[in-house]
């Protein structure tokens, strides 16, 4: 069974973008709304995950989060892949969810004071990782090459 360590920098909130598009938009920080610009896209690394950076900011939909709140309900507890910089993990976790958050960039761990760990999601670690909470849930971007769809890693 994989162990997990669930300490977080207690000082870490997530800065979650609630608009879309790269203009001006708002940001959830918190409980608070403020206003921030998206940060430019992060660059892919060679296994596949994106090299994060300080500015980069991930999307939170408040409404979604709730949904999902709603349904685990508090006391509940969730894998969540595919965390990026922990903007769920951090709306979960404020509604008494217990949340195991991974990602497979490389700088989740550092960027998110252990809010999300780092994990390779094509290693059996990974689906050790999910048989820890009631449920799973996974955020996930895919993106095709129509051009070479023999190569992609993914069916």
């Amino acid at each position: 069974m994989l162990a997990v360590s669930i300490a977080v920098d207690a000082q870490i909130v997530p800065t979650c973008l609630l608009g879309t598009g790269n203009k001006s938009a708002n940001c959830a920080h918190g409980s608070n709304t403020i206003p921030c610009q998206p940060g430019p896209t992060p660059a892919i690394s060679s296994s596949g995950s994106w090299n994060l950076h300080e500015d980069y900011k991930y999307y939170l939909d408040r409404g979604l989060a709730a949904g999902i709140g709603r349904l685990v309900g508090a006391g509940g507890s969730i894998s969540e892949f595919g965390a990026g910089k922990g903007c769920y993990t951090y709306a979960f976790r404020s509604m008494g969810i217990s949340v195991a958050a991974y990602d497979g960039s490389p700088q989740a761990g550092a960027l998110t004071g252990g809010l999300v760990h780092t994990l390779d999601m094509t290693s059996p670690s990974a689906k050790e990782a999910a048989k820890i909470s009631d449920w799973v849930l996974y955020f996930a971007l895919k993106l095709w090459n129509t051009s070479r769809r023999s190569s992609s890693r993914w069916p």
